[in-house]
């Protein structure tokens, strides 16, 4: 809702509340339903003295100052008060309404004290005036709402002309020797008055923050092979800045305010939500503070089995495990025939994720240098859709592409985290 700077409160009489029945240190809420209950119950004094503690307490409140409204007896107070509404809410309809039948009350009542004052003034004269001035009252409410009910200057127009034409009547019907009251003169509750104008507060965007599920690698990229820049532990806290245009990885800042890194995004706690919102990250790939590591293939070790001629197929089914002591993953062994127990080295096994390529494998280097042995390994907690195959040193498939799915859950009904793969030359 937007804030609105209230005229300066009046300075009205206030009619303190019982103190057997209210207490000294209610809450804003409290006045204002006790307020309400008095007036709805017809005791309109002392319901104005509990919405005057209200209004003063918190003067933006637009019920407040209209209950204060419908307490008041006094017309200048009534009129104030809706002042209030008005410049919280300038679409209130109902307080401009009541603010204009205020005002004619008013007017009405100060030309009845004006005419009363007269000392030679005879009861007929007296209720000539009131019948005609009644007469004009409608005339007048006739004209405001066939016009709009925002065109004060209209009303004050008409209402001069009546003050002067109420003049007339009684200087026609009454017999007057002293001199007649200007009745041309509106009272001064007529001047306008300039609602204070209202400046919009914007209202600052919330930076979103997550989570860590579990360690991850941070890079200068949306890849896993740009420049690794460090590792968060789990449950660490990370202020996200956004999205790359697959929704794949999440900018944070890092590693100071200002600086942006990349972190797989299922690997972060993150509403729905807050996702959606996020503002999409141009790829590292196209600024110039990105460093993408080169993709080189492992130099194979010399073995003593050579690489066979034939293409390979997958030796057995895909060996589907849950298990939370384990990293998601998948992996495998590499043999030469289905009837002989050779393992091959230097095949390279390719990995997809994500509709692209995660990364190339030689099998029997590293991890421990097995003997025709290759695995991948993924962020924990990420449900990963991929494929896997072998292929030449040029890319092209040298066994049938494999379907895997890793699940995000490691146990219960369905949980998959690590696929066991092996793959055999062909007969």
């Amino acid at each position: 809702m937007m804030t609105a700077q209230p005229i300066a409160p009046p300075n009205f009489v206030v009619v303190e509340p019982d103190p057997a029945t209210t207490e000294s240190a209610k809450t804003f809420e409290e006045l204002v339903v006790e307020g309400q209950r008095l007036l709805d119950a017809g005791d309109k004094p002392r319901a104005l003295a509990y919405f005057t503690m209200a209004t003063n307490l918190y003067p933006y409140d637009e019920g407040a100052w209209m209950g204060r409204a419908n307490s008041a007896s006094e017309a200048q107070e009534i009129v104030e008060c809706l002042e209030q509404v008005i410049a919280l809410n300038p679409q209130n309809t109902r307080a401009r309404e009541q603010l204009i039948f205020t005002r004619l009350r008013k007017l009405q009542d100060t030309a009845r004290h004006k005419a009363g004052t007269r000392a030679d003034a005879s009861p007929s004269a007296l209720t000539q005036l009131v019948s005609s001035k009644l007469m004009r009252v409608f005339l007048i409410l006739f004209l405001v709402f066939s016009c709009g009910l925002g065109s004060l200057t209209l009303v004050a127009a008409v209402m001069i002309s009546n003050n002067q034409a109420a003049g007339d009547d009684v200087s026609n019907s009454m017999d007057l020797s002293t001199p007649t009251p200007d009745l041309n003169q509106p009272p001064p509750t007529w001047t306008p008055t300039r609602t204070p104008t209202r400046t919009r507060t914007p209202t600052p965007t919330p930076v979103p923050s997550g989570k860590t599920k579990d360690a991850l690698t941070i890079r200068s990229g949306p890849d896993p092979g740009f420049q690794r820049l460090g590792t968060l532990a789990r449950d660490s806290v990370v202020t996200i800045v956004g999205k790359s245009s697959d929704e794949l990885y999440l900018a944070i800042e890092y590693p100071s305010p200002g600086k942006i890194a990349w972190i797989i995004a299922g690997a972060v706690e993150l509403q729905t939500s807050q996702f959606d919102d996020l503002p999409v990250i141009a790829s590292a790939a196209t600024l110039q503070t990105a460093t993408r590591r080169p993709t080189t293939l492992p130099t194979a070790k010399p073995t003593n089995t050579p690489l066979p001629r034939t293409d390979f197929i997958v030796g057995r089914l895909l060996d589907s495990q849950a298990n939370c002591n384990r990293p998601w993953q998948i992996l495998g062994t590499v043999y030469a025939s289905a009837t002989k127990g050779d393992r091959v080295n230097g095949a390279l096994v390719r990995v997809w994720a994500f509709d692209q390529v995660q990364g190339t494998i030689t099998t029997g280097i590293g991890i421990g240098d097995l003997p025709g042995y290759w695995e991948w390994n993924f962020a924990s907690g990420m449900e990963i859709i991929g494929k896997v195959a072998i292929v030449q040193h040029d890319g092209t498939l040298r066994s049938p592409l494999v379907n895997f799915h890793l699940t995000a859950r490691c146990e219960g009904a369905g949980a998959v985290n690590q696929i066991v793969l092996d793959f055999v030359g062909s007969p």
